[in-house]
């Protein structure tokens, strides 16, 4: 006669074999949960290009990059290369891992694993630094950006005074316009859907 463990293990075990197999015959991407995906990260994608269109962020940077100022050009290198450095960390973690190693991190225990350890710091350090990088760079930004027909339209009838460069709060703004639309970007990459094993990066 089996004890009350063996027969709560053996329940487990065919609740966790029952689950597998739902997950193996799980249908593919359907189009609610695709489209249910665009309006989550959607408005994040949005309004990351809006910020970016208004403040004219393109003509900003090219400003910068022709600037005699050569601290801000080399401040905004810097943050260019520091914003690619992130977008390079959520890749190998949302799309090399999962879908060409096969596996997803245990990321609620990351400080138990030696790669995520290290990772996971440089990680946050590259958005801060990035972000501060960014917004200190587009604060330089002295030449006027040419506006469209559009732009002037809109600013006349919101009545918005026409200024030099882009300031303080608006190079925050065009900062955080940046990684809006960068993060709202990489949420569009799915999961997986297959089982897979919660292991450690080592």
């Amino acid at each position: 006669m089996a004890s009350p463990s063996q027969t709560t293990t053996r329940r487990r075990k065919s609740s966790s074999s029952q689950t597998l197999a739902q997950m193996d015959h799980s249908p593919a991407l359907s189009p609610g949960f695709i489209i249910r995906r665009l309006i989550k990260h959607g408005k994040y994608i949005a309004a990351g290009a809006a910020g970016i269109w208004w403040l004219d962020l393109v003509t900003a940077v090219e400003n910068l990059l022709e600037s005699p100022d050569s601290w801000a050009r080399r401040i905004l290198v810097a943050a260019g290369s520091l914003h690619a450095l992130t977008l390079s960390i959520f890749l190998y973690l949302v799309v090399f891992l999962p879908w060409l190693r096969g596996y997803i991190p245990n990321y609620p225990k990351w400080q138990q694993s030696r790669r995520l350890r290290v990772l996971f710091p440089v990680l946050t350090a590259s958005i801060l630094l990035g972000w501060s990088c960014f917004v200190f760079a587009l604060n330089k930004t002295t030449h006027p950006a040419p506006r469209s027909s559009i732009h002037e339209r809109i600013r006349g009838a919101l009545d918005v005074p026409h200024s030099d460069g882009l300031g303080l709060f608006s190079s925050m703004a065009g900062a955080t316009a940046i990684f809006s639309l960068t993060f709202g970007l990489l949420g569009l990459i799915p999961a997986p859907r297959v089982p897979m094993r919660m292991r450690k990066v080592k």
